[in-house]
């Protein structure tokens, strides 16, 4: 189901800049992470739990994996559209969006063979939750998935926001 739910966000990607225009939030950034939130949270309890984070992580990761092979190269991140490369390009920031997603990539290949394998991505989405989870109860609140999780922080600050 969440596969179901990035696939839809990255194909409806290209209209973001327009929705965003039209939106009442101060933060169309925000608002789309929220929503991968709602979408990641299946039980409704406004917390992400590690097994939900888990399910997010893996879609992402089958995302990316372009050719299915297994392992994500830093060509294949860069091509993943997980939604926010248009809202970048509409802002002028696709550089930063690329450097953003370069220490993302740094940060995941934990030994640096150029490729980042299930468990890497598995182990660096654990840690960055587990940094979020600001109050060390075992779940991220959304706000702790939008301030917090390493990978949403790396776009909102390519982002500018």
């Amino acid at each position: 189901m969440l596969r179901t739910i990035l696939a839809a966000l990255a194909l409806s990607a290209a209209a973001l800049p327009a929705a965003a225009q039209s939106m009442s939030a101060k933060d169309p950034g925000r608002a789309f992470m929220e929503a991968i939130a709602m979408g990641t949270d299946t039980d409704r309890d406004r917390r992400l739990a590690p097994a939900e984070m888990r399910v997010l992580a893996t879609a992402a990761f089958d995302l990316a994996d372009a050719d299915s092979n297994g392992v994500v190269t830093r060509t294949e991140l860069e091509a993943a559209d997980f939604g926010m490369n248009a809202l970048a390009a509409h802002r002028g920031r696709g550089q930063a969006m690329e450097t953003a997603t370069a220490l993302m990539f740094a940060f995941a290949d934990r030994d640096h063979d150029g490729s980042i394998d299930g468990v890497e991505h598995a182990a660096a989405a654990r840690l960055a939750a587990d940094l979020a989870d600001t109050d060390g109860d075992g779940a991220m609140s959304y706000a702790e998935f939008y301030d917090g999780y390493m990978f949403n922080m790396a776009y909102r600050a390519a982002l500018h926001y």
